[in-house]
């Protein structure tokens, strides 16, 4: 799946601060796909999949680049993905969670969420 980002993230930040947007950006982009491609009982593929995207999302929290998360594709799956893993993972709920409250935040994630059937 290709993922495009907007022109405008990071437009005017200096070298160090282009560096850390687009480690977020391979973190986001990376994380987004392995969860597209995990498939049933794959308990390693899972875990290594919601990391790398739980540090995209954070990352882009922190950094104010909710953007980056907007044009995702496939919302819906990412969603259930990370109710499965919940369920799956008890020890992770409180990290998945925090995921979902930031995907959240933004309006193509709520109507997502709305249009979902494993909310």
């Amino acid at each position: 799946q290709a993922i495009w980002f907007t022109a405008s993230a990071g437009a005017g930040l200096g070298p160090g601060m282009e560096v850390a947007l687009e480690e977020t950006k391979r973190l986001i982009h990376d994380g987004h796909a392995a969860i597209l491609k995990v498939g049933p009982g794959r308990d390693d593929d899972s875990a290594a999949a919601f990391q790398q995207f739980r540090r995209g999302v954070t990352r882009a929290d922190g950094s104010h680049e909710l953007s980056l998360l907007q044009e995702l594709e496939q919302k819906q799956k990412v969603l259930g993905f990370l109710v499965d893993f919940a369920q799956n993972r008890r020890s992770h709920r409180r990290q998945v969670s925090s995921v979902v409250s930031i995907l959240l935040k933004d309006s193509k994630w709520q109507e997502a969420a709305k249009d979902s059937d494993v909310l």
